[in-house]
């Protein structure tokens, strides 16, 4: 008796057959059973592991990606992705020309803990404590320029203090009062009008989780969490900066940065426009 999978044909013996003619014409090659197992090596068998991992990628959640090279080879579209006043996230870390606003961050991040009166060591270790989580957040490559976790969760921590300052003075009802600390401290505020603009490039973007985690450690989290949502919705819309938003699209659920719900927000209000349209 004899078996026949995918055009291989052998018997129980694994006995070689001969090819089988088709009503086409073409033939059907047989292959002992035995060759078949001779033939897949070691370095095959890891291979075939790729097709597997292949479709479960597809089910694990979507990292922080680069922009696809056929994209990056056009010269006018490097606004569009390359931040030019501020580097948030690991893409950008290392660009010679963003150094000078590096102390920039520094500062940014030393104010927030000071404003809310937080434990700069406890809000280090909550974000070093999920350092592998947040890795994997990006592509292996984005990540491999830090020389250990430390410095990876230093990166994390100091960015993600900074940008929830910034969104903090974005927001807030005591802008003068920020503005006259930001000039005591040497910040330029023409620096932070050009540093939003960087905030919501594809390449410069901090895994969600990073805020959430500082947030915890905050007594009055879902102020600060309603300050983010109303940041978003103001890029769009600014008069949304003082009204409620229309949407809880960080409460339903995290997205894997400010991009997301940016994008759903726009999409929802396309929805809506197309509903009302006459």
């Amino acid at each position: 008796m004899k078996r026949r999978v995918n055009c291989v044909e052998w018997d129980s013996h694994g006995e070689l057959f001969e090819p089988l003619p088709r009503k086409d014409g073409s033939l059907v090659i047989n292959i002992p059973e035995k060759e078949v197992k001779s033939l897949i090596t070691d370095s095959v068998a890891e291979k075939f592991k790729y097709l597997d991992d292949a479709i479960v990628q597809e089910n694990c959640r979507p990292k922080i990606q680069k922009v696809p090279s056929i994209l990056r080879d056009n010269k006018k579209f490097i606004k569009h992705y390359e931040p030019r006043m501020i580097a948030i996230g690991p893409y950008h870390h290392n660009n010679p020309n963003l150094k000078n606003t590096e102390m920039l961050k520094l500062k940014l991040a030393s104010l927030f803990i000071k404003k809310y009166t937080l434990n700069r060591e406890v809000l280090y270790s909550k974000v070093r404590r999920y350092i592998e989580h947040l890795r994997e957040c990006y592509e292996e490559e984005a990540t491999a320029p830090f020389r250990d976790d430390d410095e990876l969760a230093w990166m994390f921590f100091v960015d993600g203090c900074a940008l929830l300052h910034y969104i903090d003075f974005a927001m807030t009802d005591k802008e003068d009062t920020m503005i006259k600390e930001f000039k005591e401290k040497g910040i330029k505020i023409e620096y932070l009008v050009y540093a939003e603009q960087d905030l919501f490039l594809l390449e410069n973007q901090l895994p969600y989780g990073v805020l959430k985690l500082l947030i915890s450690c905050m007594s009055n989290k879902m102020q600060m969490e309603m300050s983010i949502e109303k940041f978003i919705f103001s890029i769009k819309d600014p008069r949304k900066k003082d009204k409620q938003s229309e949407l809880k699209l960080l409460q339903k659920e995290d997205p894997m940065h400010l991009l997301g719900p940016l994008t759903d927000y726009s999409k929802w209000m396309s929805r809506k426009t197309k509903c009302h349209a006459p």
